[in-house]
């Protein structure tokens, strides 16, 4: 996809053009989670961070412009580069457009839809930080009712779960009535992801190492 920027082979075509539109959203998120801890570049500058939020910003321009009759398109742009500036620690800048996305979400999908629970989750996480642990866990308790009545075998009960139980952790000042009730969520979550992924998958060990983070904390 960078070649074919660079090259000139998406640049030339009209705005509106159904492969371009789709080449800059793609290369917007292959740059950034490129730059992200644990897909392959351990550290980025600050050049190579504001050249993947660059496009992204583009695509989000470019679909409120041109695509205005595609509200889920516009809306679907918008998480891309706010999650972008979560990636890179810009939570100040992400916090209002997760907020926006989120509402958007539930006004067009209702509160209940997959794509509204990792927007909350989304928002949830990035608000996991000293002054707003509060707000984040109220988002991550509601939200995981939710992600329960999904389907058996969809993640999202997990990756809500998981960023739950990490909000709990990092919160000092968690009262013990909180962390009691996390002991118990994760419980069932690490049952229900050793039998979804098996007990030897990252996502099962690491709700493990989460139980026993919040135990530790109780005893």
């Amino acid at each position: 996809l960078q070649r074919g920027y660079s090259e000139g082979r998406y640049v030339g075509r009209d705005e509106l053009d159904g492969y371009r539109h789709s080449a800059l959203g793609a290369l917007g998120t292959a740059l950034s989670e490129s730059l992200c801890p644990g897909h392959g570049i351990t550290q980025s500058g600050p050049e190579q961070q504001e050249e993947a939020l660059s496009v992204l910003e583009a695509h989000l321009d470019l679909n409120r412009r041109c695509w205005t009759h595609c509200p889920e398109l516009i809306v679907r742009a918008q998480a891309d580069y706010a999650n972008g500036l979560m990636m890179f620690g810009r939570d100040d800048e992400a916090l209002p457009l997760l907020r926006a996305v989120h509402e958007k979400r539930v006004a067009l999908l209702g509160p209940r839809h997959r794509d509204s629970i990792g927007a909350a989750n989304s928002l949830a996480i990035t608000l996991s930080s000293p002054g707003h642990y509060a707000e984040a866990r109220a988002i991550f308790r509601q939200i995981l009712l939710y992600a329960r009545e999904l389907d058996r075998q969809d993640d999202t009960r997990l990756r809500v779960a998981g960023a739950f139980s990490r909000a709990v952790l990092n919160d000092d000042d968690c009262p013990t009535a909180e962390l009691r009730e996390m002991s118990k969520v994760m419980d069932d979550t690490s049952r229900a992801a050793r039998l979804m992924l098996g007990a030897t998958h990252p996502v099962a060990r690491q709700l493990e190492i989460d139980l026993a983070r919040v135990r530790a904390r109780l005893s």
